[in-house]
């Protein structure tokens, strides 16, 4: 009798702690990080997100956003790429909890005469949204130095893209490795289902081709 009596209350006792567990787990926000759409209002406020598998975040007006990588407020009605960890908040409305980083300006037009390919350390690649998207680690020591990156189309044959990444540290010297955010639209090259890019950059190890397939 004392057995079972026992066996109850080691029972009884999971049980309240797995609800109380459940509880706290009900508790914790839900936090999403990554590459999102962003659209602007007629006051330069992000007022939607979409992530890279098409769903659409509501955003409540915060000044959060001015702090736009130091570079001012967006424009207004307009949509930008940006990189951000947003969290649920009232309403089923999300807020945006981390500053967030723009996604660096990349041209594949103006191509300079002096292309230089200096070394980048590839982190992440993947496509989704309708864009290549990378994450890249370049090497420097003057923030106040601004890095150039640029692309070019070098093919797109049937079922391929290739595309060659050229980087200008600018003579920057190689201290401490400083994030950048990349985002390539694949869809002005028609890219289809089972595609492959052919992503080529050259790494502190020497040249390099990433290939990415599009699912």
């Amino acid at each position: 009798m004392k057995r079972n009596y026992a066996y109850f209350c080691i029972l009884l006792f999971t049980v309240s702690v797995m609800v109380s567990c459940q509880k706290d787990q009900d508790e914790v926000p839900s936090y999403i990080s990554g590459f999102f759409t962003a659209r602007t209002d007629s006051n330069a406020h992000i007022y939607s997100l979409t992530d890279d598998m098409g769903k659409v975040y509501d955003v409540d007006n915060n000044d959060l956003i001015f702090d736009y990588y130091n570079s001012g407020s967006l424009a207004c009605d307009t949509t930008v790429r940006i990189v951000a960890t947003v969290c649920a908040g009232n309403d089923g409305k999300y807020d945006i909890v981390s500053k967030a980083f723009p996604i660096s300006t990349i041209a594949p037009d103006y191509i300079p005469n002096n292309l230089r390919r200096d070394p980048i350390k590839l982190k992440s690649i993947y496509i989704g949204g309708g864009h290549l998207n990378v994450v890249l680690g370049t090497m420097t020591e003057n923030g106040q130095i601004g890095h150039s990156y640029l692309y070019m189309l070098k093919e797109n044959s049937k079922n391929n893209i290739r595309i060659k990444f050229y980087h200008n540290a600018h003579n920057d010297n190689s201290v401490y490795t400083e994030n950048v955010y990349l985002s390539i639209p694949l869809t002005v090259y028609n890219i289809q289902k089972n595609d492959t890019v052919l992503f080529s950059y050259k790494s502190y190890e020497g040249d390099c081709v990433e290939k990415v397939i599009y699912r």
